[in-house]
């Protein structure tokens, strides 16, 4: 029941979302357009969002080619590193890595299983990967420290441009910014 309409939800949601975000090319130079250009200011954290990402067990986390062939993948070391950035630890990444070399837009989804009703958020934006400096080291350490055995390959640093609920509900699917 519950769970059913929260994934039902979160799907349509982030389906929408993706379709729209993935494909936005600027015709001109092939590059990514993203919100600053289009004269939008960029997306912001809130304490909910953040505590949503704090409870979630594991992110699913969107990529595409250039061509537009989606690629999800399941993450589990995500951070907020600022109000309109987020992290994640690079262990196993081959095929995201390539999509955000060669079309860097990515989608992550954050969602807490735990509170009735169901609630989570898609964020969007512009990936960059980093291979050294404090960033990185960061990322190397905090994932050594929870699984000795792994190393992060590379920190990816996401630039939020967008967020979209992802709750059931009237608003599943909005950018926060449409919601009153």
């Amino acid at each position: 029941g519950e769970i059913l309409g929260f994934q039902q939800g979160a799907q349509q949601g982030f389906l929408a979302s993706l379709e729209m975000t993935m494909v936005a090319r600027n015709d001109k130079t092939g590059g990514t357009i993203t919100k600053k250009e289009r004269g939008h200011r960029m997306a912001k954290l809130t304490q909910d969002m953040k505590d949503v990402m704090e409870k979630t067990r594991g992110y699913a986390v969107a990529t595409c080619t250039k061509d537009g062939i989606p690629n999800v993948v399941p993450i589990h070391h995500v951070k907020a590193l600022s109000d309109d950035e987020l992290m994640m630890a690079d262990i196993f990444m081959t095929k995201t890595l390539e999509n955000i070399k060669e079309n860097p837009v990515m989608a992550i989804s954050a969602w807490d299983w735990d509170v009735k009703p169901r609630k989570g958020y898609q964020f969007k934006g512009i990936p960059r990967i980093e291979t050294s400096g404090k960033i990185y080291d960061m990322a190397v350490g905090w994932v050594k420290a929870e699984k000795p055995d792994l190393t992060a390959k590379s920190a990816i640093v996401v630039k939020i441009t967008d967020i979209f609920v992802t709750s059931p509900g009237p608003n599943a699917g909005k950018n926060v910014e449409e919601i009153s």
